[in-house]
């Protein structure tokens, strides 16, 4: 039953003829649940690997469970955890539920938006900064038009707009948004070099670089290139969101965040969950650091 799980764990202990009493966190294996969004990404796997070496660092038991972001229920929420690390984009969720993963010690990792209203432990990956300072790095090497391949619009398409009417009024700066139309169970990979790969081809009046907003598609936005007929960084120039190793070996400049500033704010977050429970919410931003490569070209 329970009890007798929570024995096994060194949760709990019994004595003969007194009852049951809860070891202190000193005293056992303490437990860290990953609830990742079944939202594919290669960026959630690697945050999720970040969570897991942690654990394994600090001996703290791992676990992980995969759950529908649209339909996430308070029955997906694991009865018994130390910590509760929620991994997700930053797409509308439910208020209860996200009061029921706080209650029971929850640590929410966000990507591209924190929303104002969310009252809990956070990291904070600020994706629209690191967007902002990718465009702000092809102006300043000269690129005046520039393709961002993306899906259907959303956020990032009014931030963009927003930061180059503010930021380049006056200059003759063109900024075309590529959507890539990936839908729930698509190869985005595929249906993305598919798309813009004639777009390339075709255009008569190229772009002088590309900002791909993932590590996915700074690898599609490099082959879609070769495939088009176009040298990066002769001809064009890439530059990308999030670090990966196919993506360094490709050459591609990128803006990231770093893997150790989310490690240590995640050990802080894990911390206070375990020895703080009461203490006021901590949202921790990471932001975003240039990683230069080959991929880009002064014009």
């Amino acid at each position: 039953d329970g009890i007798n799980l929570l024995e096994q764990r060194n949760v709990v202990w019994r004595r003969q003829g007194s009852g049951i009493y809860i070891n202190g966190p000193d005293k056992r294996q303490l437990e860290v649940t990953v609830l990742q969004a079944d939202y594919p990404s290669l960026r959630f796997e690697m945050l999720n690997d970040a969570v897991r070496n942690l654990c394994r660092e600090k001996n703290y038991r791992y676990d992980r469970r995969i759950i529908p972001m649209a339909t996430a229920g308070t029955a997906d929420i694991p009865d018994f955890s130390d910590v509760i690390v929620y991994i997700a984009s930053s797409h509308p969720l439910k208020p209860l539920w996200l009061a029921e993963v706080d209650a029971r010690c929850g640590v929410m990792i966000l990507m591209d938006k924190h929303p104002g209203y969310l009252a809990l432990d956070s990291i904070y990956i600020d994706g629209e900064a690191m967007v902002l300072q990718a465009l702000e790095y092809l102006y300043q090497h000269g690129h005046r038009h520039i393709w961002y391949l993306h899906n259907s619009p959303n956020v990032y398409d009014v931030v963009i707009r927003y930061f180059a009417a503010a930021r380049w009024a006056g200059d003759d700066v063109r900024l075309n948004h590529i959507d890539c139309h990936i839908a729930p169970g698509d190869d985005g990979y595929a249906k993305a070099l598919s798309i813009v790969t004639p777009q390339l081809k075709e255009a008569n009046d190229k772009p002088t670089a590309l900002l791909a907003i993932n590590e996915a598609g700074s690898q599609m936005a490099y082959q879609a290139c070769i495939e088009a007929g176009l040298r990066v960084p002769e001809d064009i120039s890439i530059i990308g969101l999030n670090d990966a190793e196919e993506v360094a070996n490709l050459g591609i400049t990128v803006v990231t965040d770093r893997q150790k500033d989310f490690t240590r704010s995640l050990d802080v977050l894990i911390k206070k969950r375990i020895y703080d429970k009461c203490g006021e919410n901590l949202n921790m931003k990471i932001p975003g650091v240039l990683i230069e490569r080959n991929s880009v070209k002064s014009i």
